[in-house]
């Protein structure tokens, strides 16, 4: 039973199976997939995190505070901690997107970890909600003895440090369906260019920002905060 592996028991089972329902299982107008849950509890988790971050590093500022939340909470984060709680085994997905797997793909299992989350607050309230992000989250949290530099804030020092613009992200293209679009996203800054595509605009610039790092690392040009 997933509310076994969570912790948490459901006093409204119909939250639960929402929070679980991807979209492509959705068989009519009366099924509740998971979107709306997801839209709440990423407020939630962030809320969350930003005050055990707050209250766990109270020596740090502002910006050391919001690089640890944004590796926290990022997909990656997300993702490892649903396929711990073994999520993806209790998706309820259409045909389609489960033989395409689905139950693997980062981007569902992110959704369906943060739609856990709405789903626990509206059942049992902030404290309920507080103890289950403190659980799962708090190994990630330990493990950061200091504050990670996400790749967007590399490049920005970088170009900053050269006297250059500040890099430009531009969308050049969004396909695919509503609850799992593909964005392409174009990274510019001075004479360098590069493009990313993910299932969201953030992931498509942090991809894009990677990738442009390597690039100028590759040519030589040296590393974010160190002058030629």
């Amino acid at each position: 039973m997933i509310e076994d592996k969570i912790g948490y028991k459901f006093n409204n089972p119909k939250l639960l199976k929402q929070a679980l329902t991807h979209p492509s299982a959705k068989r009519n107008k009366i099924t509740q997939d998971y979107e709306r849950l997801e839209f709440l509890g990423d407020s939630i988790l962030g809320m969350i995190v930003s005050e055990i971050l707050f209250k766990r590093f109270g020596g740090e500022n502002e910006g050391k505070l919001a690089k640890r939340k944004a590796a926290t909470v990022c997909k990656e984060s997300l993702a490892h901690i649903a396929r711990e709680l073994s999520i993806g085994k209790y998706m309820i997905l259409g045909t389609g997107e489960d033989q395409i797997g689905g139950r693997e793909n980062k981007a569902n299992l992110e959704n369906v970890l943060e739609a856990l989350v709405a789903a626990i607050y509206l059942d049992g309230g902030l404290e309920k909600t507080r103890a289950f992000v403190d659980r799962f989250f708090s190994d990630i949290i330990e493990k950061m003895a200091t504050p990670p530099k996400d790749p967007k804030s590399s490049l920005q020092e970088w170009a900053q440090a050269r006297g250059m613009a500040l890099p430009k992200y531009t969308v050049v293209s969004m396909e695919g369906p509503s609850h799992e679009p593909i964005i392409e996203v174009e990274l510019t800054v001075d004479k360098y260019s590069e493009k990313a595509s993910a299932s969201s605009r953030k992931e498509a610039e942090r991809k894009a920002s990677e990738k442009l790092l390597q690039t100028i690392e590759k040519n030589n040009d040296k590393k974010p905060g160190k002058k030629n």
